[in-house]
């Protein structure tokens, strides 16, 4: 049977003398024990990242900060298509982003889209990862030009990106 041997509290680790808020969970590693495998998506963590690889015999398990954020609900990144152009292009659109996802969760374990909402006024794709919420926005800029506002939310440090066309 599986257990969760490092815990939340026990990856939160101190900067400047100060408590590292919730959100830092997600990106602290100082604190792991190596080799740690992913209960969820059997990720190993080892030499100072996590990757996809053969789990030692002498891991531990926890879930990877992308599963603890699927599991908690708590998005790094919102990409939000709007438009007419989006609601035309959805399933292309959609192709692309799913591309993008599947190249860089390839050699990125922590890099996935959580999910994908249909409003009226459009299309949100939420993320694990700041960095892929970036990469999608860009690639949809590339590939259908349009206009793109960014907005980093420092303090819950979540990258909100608005695509427009």
């Amino acid at each position: 049977m599986k257990q969760d041997v490092v815990s939340h509290t026990a990856i939160r680790t101190v900067r400047h003398g100060q408590p590292v808020g919730e959100s830092h969970f997600y990106t602290s590693v100082e604190s792991l024990e190596t080799p740690v495998i992913c209960s969820n998506c059997d990720a190993v963590f080892q030499n100072g990242r996590w990757q996809w690889s053969a789990a030692p015999i002498d891991s531990v398990f926890s879930h990877c900060p992308a599963c603890a954020r699927v599991k908690q609900k708590a998005p790094a990144g919102y990409v939000n298509l709007m438009g007419h152009f989006a609601h035309d292009h959805r399933n292309e659109m959609l192709s692309l982003i799913h591309h993008i996802e599947k190249r860089e969760k390839a050699s990125h374990p922590l890099k996935r889209i959580m999910w994908i909402e249909y409003q009226e006024s459009g299309i949100t794709v939420t993320t694990t990862d700041i960095q892929l919420t970036r990469d999608i926005a860009d690639a949809l800029l590339r590939a259908y030009k349009g206009d793109l506002d960014y907005h980093l939310n420092d303090t819950e440090e979540r990258l909100y990106v608005r695509w427009f066309r």
